[in-house]
């Protein structure tokens, strides 16, 4: 299953979130769908619990659900849709392996500007928890890293900023109450007001709330979250410290399940700056409890040779140090944007700009290394 976005030309251009379905063995000539694939899926529509306006996919997870020994394979998809006047706000979509919607949640914070897009999601908890990362725009500019959890009926289990303080809470709402598009509802001392109604969430007749604020809360930690994995019972989300002026450090932050921020860390190495940027676009893991390693990859401005390299950053779980740096240089420019593990090997996907001006995508195997037993020859 892949995600992408598609423009739609009508009377106003807008553009939409797709999902394909491929056959294992590639492309199928002549498949249900273009380019050989089985389907093509808006996973959410507007007659059916989605948006009118913009909306995109950003990531894509599986979950077998059920019976060990039965499962029914679901997938789960986030990113973004237009709510009203232009602002958009982090979706989670459940979707079955026809391409047909179960259900949305679409946990957005922000004023009266901006946006809240979801830009990774994993698996967590043994099946249970569905987790989205991604950002919000809360003042202007002005972006935080932001994290949300939900069961897999839909129904939220917590969805905050990153804060030196409280996260901002999700509100609670009445099962049994129809709320109107303007609606008021005060939670925690926060107003929200919802925008628009739905019979497709869990519970029914949740809105899809939009936090109207006067101010930014205080303790907003700045930045914006691109991968999150599960490990050893934690969250943990990799990013850039500033994604707007492009002048940010890499990003891990470590959270538990109840939505709790145990730690954040801002990695920086001697050899990249933050002149041009630094960022972790992906991270997966390894392992459990002491022996596990996470390992996230990115870019970064190398000091020495002025380039971008693509960079592989083994991370220790407990104290989110780097343990060691490995760089992709093809040429002056190179992004490592993806990475996957099947227990003894990391595949690392990016892209590099060749002397030509054009970018080349490229794979890259790594063996992963045993840090409590003695190096193989």
């Amino acid at each position: 299953y892949t995600i992408s976005n598609t423009v739609c030309n009508g009377a106003v251009a807008q553009s939409k979130g797709i999902m394909v379905k491929y056959d294992p063995g590639g492309p199928i000539a002549g498949g249900g769908a273009s380019n050989g694939a089985i389907w093509i899926s808006r996973a959410f529509t507007n007659n059916t619990f989605g948006f009118n306006g913009n909306d995109r996919l950003q990531a894509v997870a599986v979950n077998p659900e059920g019976t060990v020994a039965n499962p029914t394979n679901y997938i789960y998809t986030t990113g973004s849709g237009e709510i009203t006047n232009g602002l958009e706000g982090l979706v989670i979509a459940k979707v079955r392996t026809n391409g047909a919607g179960v259900w949305m949640a679409a946990p957005a914070f922000s004023v009266t500007s901006g946006a809240s897009r979801g830009m990774a999601i994993t698996i967590a908890n043994n099946g249970n928890d569905i987790i989205a990362a991604g950002y919000t725009n809360y003042s202007g500019s002005n972006e935080s890293p932001y994290l949300v959890s939900c069961k897999t009926n839909g129904t939220i289990s917590f969805a905050t900023y990153s804060s030196t303080g409280a996260g901002l809470p999700y509100p609670v709402w009445s099962a049994a109450t129809i709320y109107p598009p303007g609606a008021n509802v005060q939670y925690l001392g926060i107003g929200y007001t919802a925008i628009s109604a739905s019979t497709n969430q869990t519970p029914p007749f949740s809105p899809l709330f939009w936090s109207v604020l006067p101010a930014p809360p205080a303790g907003f930690n700045p930045g914006r979250y691109y991968g999150v994995t599960f490990n050893s019972g934690f969250i943990f989300a990799v990013g850039t410290t500033d994604a707007v002026t492009n002048t940010g450090d890499w990003l891990i932050e470590k959270w538990d399940l109840s939505g709790n921020l145990i730690q954040r860390s801002v990695l920086t190495s001697p050899m990249y700056s933050t002149a041009g940027g630094n960022a972790l676009f992906a991270v997966t893991s390894l392992g459990t409890g002491c022996g596990s390693r996470v390992y996230a990859v990115g870019v970064g401005t190398n000091n020495i040779t002025s380039t971008s390299d693509g960079v592989l950053l083994e991370i220790d779980p407990n104290t989110l140090s780097i343990a060691s740096i490995t760089t992709n240089q093809f040429n002056t420019r190179n992004l490592n944007t993806g990475v996957a593990t099947d227990g003894s090997e990391l595949y690392i996907s990016g892209q590099t700009l060749t002397v030509a001006g054009e970018w080349d995508t490229y794979l890259v195997r790594y063996k992963v290394k045993n840090f409590y037993l003695p190096e193989e020859p």
